[in-house]
């Protein structure tokens, strides 16, 4: 095991390109130069020398005349000494270094929970069957965030056992300050934690001791987050991104969030109670409320919409990110024919289709409910998932420049154990073999390679094979398990079902696999190269002193792991109006001027005049942009040289 992780971690190293893929990773780049350069929180960008919007790229805020970045810090604290010894790429390697800790726990979780057979298939299905490996060669800090809320699992998992309340006890304040700790990564963090603490009070009986010991074990690091971000953002809280965001703008927002989670819990806190524990009280419960739930809803509308919201949310997020109405675009972003998501020539994919194996995750939810498998550990499994898929879908949020769902990448390994523990049994009942799993498996992998190889790989044929065929084999599957179900209540043998189900299975891992390491990472890895041989060539043309125009801002921003004082400015960020000013600013103090824009809008500013005061040398072209050095009119300076 540690060859296969050191393995792993050399691959995602070898793999990795030092170039941003969004404004995030712009956002964590100059973060981490400026608290390596000895500014601190504050982010050294050259905005005390010229006050322009240009110089605050990425998600950076202006907070009293100062660059401050809305992320909360702990992840440059944890990354600072790999990001002194290697730059940006450093910060590639402390993901690395946490996907191999993901793997580690995974296998150890799952071995202890279902045994070593289900624990193998955990980790295929992570490492090879969904896109965790992505965020393992890139950097922010999805991947770092998930080792934590995952060590933090296995510690509730054993203060779930209340054999030594001592040790119970102190797991369960080992996983607090894993999680006040992780939310110093990233704010999400605090939704694994609170469906932790949920899943605990869950339990029957409930671990009330264990679940306020999760509560305080938090504070530690989070009272420190909270005075950084008042030092930041003149707000004293640990869960807010600065003045626009947040705890800062009202809680109105996330107040249905709330009393629907308070209602269900409290729901599920009645139904899982000893007086309730016998099936027809607890359907009494369940229809009970059912019919409030119901009621509610009609004479209420907020609860309606609200409702409304969070199925067209999951909707989305989990199945199909394409009924979301075309009008509603993000920076980046272009809508197919079809409505898809398209990222630098990319197609984004909803949760299912990326992993349309999820539904196998099911099988042990319903055994546990029909307590046909013990409910503790699918319990406690389960909550982490359940939270951030139904948090990110009443806000519908995507998580933007991706080719997948990102904000799940914490949820994945829970998924893994699930999915693993399903395919397992459902391995057990049907009696497949090998060989006719590995048919399937070669069919999946036969009609990939005819869509992607044969004839030229269009949009049509992407969506196809992306958007529509994860979904169909997902139905397939949905409706084979639903049927092997039924048959089996009652009472009938189909062995023949239970093959098929099986062999869905496998088309469905190994879609998803294909999927992953066959589209999204190769394109990803490419974009990020393409941006990284940008900024190395704007580095290059630098001299001592130097400031980059680039937009977008990921375009040329590794270039700030060159060894002069560079600058970073977005000119989009304010549509250029003050570019001429920051470039004339610096230009009279002997700095270096770079832009890097994409070729189309650079023919568009020669032939509208826009740098018709400027002479231009051409430094670097690639396939889609140009870096040229700018010159003011008049100076010393090659003639001009139209890219």
């Amino acid at each position: 095991m540690p060859a296969l992780l050191a393995a792993l971690v050399a691959a995602g190293w070898s793999f990795s390109f030092p170039g941003c893929l969004s404004v995030d990773e712009v956002t964590y780049l100059l973060s981490a130069r400026s608290l390596a350069g000895g500014s601190g929180v504050e982010v050294w960008n050259g905005y005390e020398e010229f006050p322009s919007p240009e110089l605050a790229p990425g998600w950076l805020k202006v907070v009293d005349g100062r660059l401050v970045s809305q992320y909360p810090d702990f992840f440059l604290f944890l990354a600072l000494p790999a990001y002194r010894a290697l730059g940006f790429r450093g910060l590639f390697l402390v993901n690395g270094l946490a996907f191999a800790g993901v793997l580690a726990l995974t296998w150890a979780l799952a071995r202890r929970l279902f045994g070593v057979h289900t624990a193998l298939l955990a980790l295929g299905l992570l490492g090879l069957s969904t896109f965790a490996f992505e965020y393992a060669t890139g950097a922010w800090p999805h991947m770092t965030s998930a080792l934590f809320v995952l060590a933090a699992l296995a510690l509730v998992e054993r203060a779930s056992y209340g054999t030594s309340p001592r040790r119970a006890t102190l797991a369960a304040l080992g996983a607090g300050l894993l999680i006040g700790f992780g939310v110093g990564i990233r704010l999400d963090v605090v939704f694994a934690g609170g469906a932790l603490a949920a899943a605990l009070l869950l339990l029957r009986p409930a671990r009330v001791r264990e679940a306020a010991a999760l509560a305080l074990g938090a504070l530690p690091p989070l009272l420190p987050l909270a005075l950084l971000n008042g030092r930041k953002f003149g707000i004293v809280s640990p869960f807010t991104y600065g003045p626009s965001y947040g705890i800062a703008t009202g809680i109105g927002p996330h107040l249905p969030v709330a009393a629907a989670g308070l209602v269900a819990f409290g729901v599920l806190f009645a139904a899982t109670r000893r007086p309730l524990s016998g099936d027809r009280s607890r359907r009494r419960v369940v229809i009970g409320a059912g019919f409030a739930l119901a009621l509610a809803v009609l004479v209420t509308p907020a609860l309606r919409a609200a409702l409304e919201q969070l199925i067209r949310g999951g909707w989305e997020l989990v199945v199909d990110l394409r009924i979301r109405p075309l009008d509603r675009l993000e920076p980046a972003l272009r809508r197919g024919p079809d409505g898809g998501f398209v990222y630098f020539g990319s197609l984004k994919k909803a949760l299912l289709q990326s992993c349309p194996w999820l539904l196998l995750a099911a099988l042990p939810v319903v055994a546990a409910a029909r307590r046909e498998v013990p409910r503790r550990p699918v319990l406690i499994l389960a909550a982490v998932p359940a939270a951030l898929i139904g948090l990110y879908s009443f806000f519908a949020w995507d998580g933007g420049l991706a080719l997948n769902q990102r904000y799940f990448v914490p949820a994945l390994p829970m998924l893994a154990i699930l999915a693993a523990t399903g395919l397992r049994s459902l391995l057990a009942r049907t009696g497949a073999r090998a060989p006719e799993l590995l048919l399937a498996g070669a069919l999946s992998l036969a009609t990939w390679i005819g869509l992607a190889e044969s004839g030229r790989f269009d949009y049509p044929r992407q969506s196809l094979l992306l958007l529509d065929l994860p979904l169909l084999v997902a139905g397939a599957l949905l409706a084979v398990l639903a049927a092997v179900g039924l048959a089996a209540r009652l009472g009938w043998r189909r062995p023949s079902l239970t093959r098929l189900a099986a062999g869905l299975a496998a088309t469905a891992v190994v879609w998803g696999g294909l999927s992953a390491w066959a589209y999204d990472l190769p394109r990803t890895l490419a974009y990020r190269r393409l941006h990284a041989n940008l900024g190395t060539q704007a580095a290059r043309s630098a001299g001592a002193e130097a400031i980059v125009f680039s937009q977008p801002a990921e375009l040329a921003a590794s270039a700030l792991d060159g060894a002069g004082r560079i600058r970073l400015a977005n000119p989009g960020k304010d549509e250029y109006r003050t570019f001429e000013a920051l470039a004339r600013f610096h230009a009279e103090r002997g700095t270096d001027l770079l832009l890097v824009v994409y070729r189309p809008r650079l023919e568009r500013m020669i032939a509208t005049g826009a740098l018709a005061r400027w002479r231009l040398e051409r430094v670097a072209t690639s396939e889609i942009a140009e870096v040229v050095r700018l010159f003011p009119s008049g100076a010393g300076a090659p003639p001009r040289q139209p890219p």
